[in-house]
């Protein structure tokens, strides 16, 4: 490549080129069934979180305190199913991948591009780690925890992620 470059730049001069080690789906036995190109990409947004409560200490311990307040809600989130939202390009890509994917993953890629979309079908393509990411965002993290003054004191205040 190193060579290409300094005496052929010509040669690969290019809008597009692919990535090596980055095949599309695979169709089975190493044959891959596509190659793929980022046409866009999702943004995140980022959120705190805050409970509030009296608060106390360990050796009193309340069943409402804002740790176990703020893991619920976290639960809560974490069975949240994120609604699907198919983009202009999202919806291409199913389109041209129906013409080419194999049987049943065919006929939900078209079965999703109905109004509305196909709950069952869609449900399928959610277990797939290649479209559900397609399809809605599934990236829910939390970075860290501050809670309380001490290892014994439930926060008077505040406990946020």
């Amino acid at each position: 490549m190193h060579w290409l470059l300094e005496h052929h730049r010509d040669l690969i001069d290019a809008e597009l080129g692919p990535q090596r080690g980055r095949a599309g789906p695979d169709q089975g036995g190493g044959r891959y069934l596509a190659n793929g190109v980022q046409a866009s990409e999702k943004v995140y947004e980022s959120f705190r979180l805050e409970v509030t409560n009296p608060g106390g200490h360990s050796s009193l311990p309340r069943k409402d305190n804002a740790i176990y307040r703020l893991a619920a809600a976290l639960g809560r989130l974490a069975a949240f199913d994120f609604p699907v939202q198919l983009s202009e390009v999202t919806r291409a890509y199913f389109d041209r991948m129906a013409s080419i994917a194999p049987g049943a993953d065919a006929d939900d890629m078209k079965a999703v591009l109905r109004t509305p979309p196909d709950a069952a079908a869609l449900a399928r393509l959610s277990d797939s780690r290649t479209t559900t990411r397609l399809m809605r965002t599934t990236c829910v993290a939390t970075r860290g925890w501050r809670a309380g003054t001490r290892t014994t004191r439930f926060p008077r205040w505040r406990a946020r992620p």
